[in-house]
């Protein structure tokens, strides 16, 4: 669980603004309103109550400010979105989330040594059909391929297990964690299509997933992916597939691929100057709560991005598909 998450979850925002802010509440039907702002630049006037408090989420009329605890304390306390959520905990008596486990000896060296015979392997028919259904090209796969940030396992199972026995060791395979103890065959041989980073890899389905089933296995550190512009300015998306979307529709900038719309660190991302950053998650409510969260992240770093709410469901890849 991200600290951000976890600040949420056990900070109460109208308890934290009515506290830090001595502010006065007012109970509405869909929340509450109340007459201080945690932007230290923002002086409502007497009697005003306009901020607005909904659920996990404020927002100024009056300046603009908008976020959840962590960006309201981020605004108050004038640092780091992320400095501001291990505050929060701290305040609270809490922790934040401990520190990722450390992994067994030479999993990182077996994932790397897995990736260079990826990069390797070919183009597969059946893993390059699923990504024309989805509206990328050969052209697209092509690139992605030069930037080795796309690579296949034969699409027929007992061939990806043969590929595989004879490329990789069995040993890496387990000590990487593909190879489960007491599985007959590794889980990635039924997932064709492969989104390597630099010390990680994301098999994904070559179908729809089954009920319960997983579209995706992932290994390896939680990393975003790059796909570098030709121009300034970027572009924060969902997942490796919106990546390879939003290049097909043409963007020239810098495009950033996090693994979950819920997986970044604001301080992670580069000042755009002179270009423009933007934020494009799906359009669902759930969408657009990360989006927010994300740009509110950022304002508190100084950059300002705007939001351009993809697909509802599909993201970036539904736009394409859309457009096609």
């Amino acid at each position: 669980m991200s600290v951000f998450k976890q600040a949420r979850e056990n900070v109460s925002l109208p308890e934290f603004l009515a506290r830090e802010l001595g502010a006065k509440q007012v109970m509405t039907s869909s929340g509450a309103r109340q007459n201080a702002c945690p932007n230290p630049e923002c002086t409502p006037k007497q009697g005003e109550l306009p901020v607005s408090i909904t659920g996990e989420f404020f927002r100024c009329w009056a300046c603009g400010a908008r976020g959840d605890v962590t960006a309201a304390a981020s605004l108050l306390w004038g640092i780091p979105a992320a400095d501001a959520a291990r505050r929060l905990l701290r305040t609270r008596d809490l922790q934040p989330p401990a520190p990722v486990a450390q992994e067994p000896p030479g999993r990182a060296d077996a994932i790397r040594r897995i990736l260079t015979v990826l990069a390797a392997s070919p183009v597969d028919p059946i893993g390059a059909d699923y990504l024309h259904s989805r509206g990328i090209t050969d052209a697209t796969i092509r690139e992605a391929r030069e930037r080795q940030m796309l690579a296949f396992l034969p699409g027929v199972p007992d061939r990806a297990m043969e590929w595989l026995t004879e490329s990789v060791e069995e040993e890496a395979m387990r000590l990487a964690g593909m190879w489960r103890e007491g599985a007959r065959a590794p889980a990635i041989i039924f997932r064709p299509v492969v989104f390597p980073g630099t010390q990680s890899a994301e098999f994904r389905l070559a179908r729809e997933p089954g009920e319960r089933e997983p579209r995706a296995l992932r290994f390896g550190r939680t990393e975003k992916w790059v796909w570098q512009g030709t121009v300034p300015g970027y572009a924060i998306v969902s997942g490796m597939m919106d990546v390879l979307s939003l290049a097909q529709l043409g963007y020239k900038g810098t495009i950033y691929g996090l693994p979950g719309a819920t997986a970044w660190n604001s301080e992670d991302f580069p000042d755009p100057a002179p270009g423009r950053a933007q934020i494009v998650f799906p359009g669902s409510p759930g969408g657009q709560r990360h989006s927010e969260a994300l740009r509110t992240a950022l304002a508190a770093q100084g950059i300002e991005a705007i939001i351009k709410p993809a697909h509802s469901q599909y993201g970036v890849n539904g736009m394409l598909k859309t457009a096609a």
